[in-house]
């Protein structure tokens, strides 16, 4: 996920300039960086909290296999120096994007999602924040439309990305009870949100495309089959004879890393 989070850097960076160039490769990496600093430290702060759930005790904070000083100095190194890389390909604006990004996950989002599922609401909108870094590190006003659009199909792929994760969450016996998408929807109600999300996300595509964001080109053509078949393919996973989460799981991640690739190489190539 921090390397998806990564090439959205990447993605705005190259749709402001036209162009990849060094400085592409640098946002990239610089919100990569800053990315994995904020997964580590939200690893620190959900210690108690993953030892809750099957899918996440066994991670090496909870499961006692790093110490949490050195997972926190681990941390705070990778927050420095991604925030340092920001401010070098950006100035200020990027460093305080960046800033704000790590506040919304790790200030908001992650000790909200303990006590309601709003929390989703700060970390959707964390996961926004790169393409706007990469196009104001382009030297781009921020004000635009076209970084908008593409942030906001960022944000609505986060959705079914997050329904499918609640699907596969098991509480362990006698751990605390932790808010969870499965207490307030059952497993049906669910993938049928997911599947509108997904659905949601698709459109955003497609406006992306018809608003100008590609010419007509090979890249472009990706991105719409990619939009057309991706609930159509989420929709057979989730209410097929069998329900296959991880197949779900893999499609919608792998569909967004085909929109990420397909606008890069656009930019890139045109």
């Amino acid at each position: 996920l921090c390397i998806y989070v990564g090439l959205t850097a990447v993605l705005g960076h190259v749709s402001g300039l036209g162009k990849l160039t060094a400085e592409s490769v640098l946002a990239g990496a610089g919100v990569l960086i800053l990315a994995f600093g904020s997964a580590a430290l939200n690893n620190v702060q959900d210690r108690a909290y993953d030892r809750t759930f099957v899918r996440t005790a066994g991670r090496v904070i909870p499961s006692g296999k790093v110490p949490v000083v050195h997972a926190l100095g681990i941390a705070l190194i990778l927050l420095i120096a991604g925030w340092g890389i920001l401010y070098k390909i950006g100035s200020v604006s990027c460093f305080l994007t960046g800033l704000s990004a790590v506040i919304l996950y790790n200030g908001m989002y992650t000790p909200m999602k303990k006590k309601t599922l709003w929390a989703m609401v700060p970390g959707v909108l964390s996961g926004m924040l790169p393409v706007w870094i990469g196009w104001v590190g382009a030297g781009r006003s921020p004000a635009d439309f076209q970084p908008m659009i593409l942030m906001l199909i960022l944000g609505l792929w986060q959705v079914p990305h997050f329904m499918i994760i609640a699907l596969k969450a098991r509480r362990r016996p006698g751990c605390p009870s932790f808010p969870i998408v499965s207490d307030r929807l059952n497993s049906r109600e669910i993938r049928i949100q997911t599947v509108l999300w997904t659905s949601l996300y698709s459109m955003g595509i497609f406006g992306f495309l018809l608003t100008g964001g590609m010419d007509a080109s090979v890249s472009a053509f990706a991105c719409g089959l990619n939009a057309l078949l991706i609930p159509v393919v989420l929709s057979a996973f989730l209410f097929g004879p069998r329900i296959r989460l991880t197949a779900a799981f893999t499609a919608v991640n792998l569909s967004m890393l085909v929109f990420l690739g397909a606008g890069i190489s656009y930019f890139v190539f045109h």
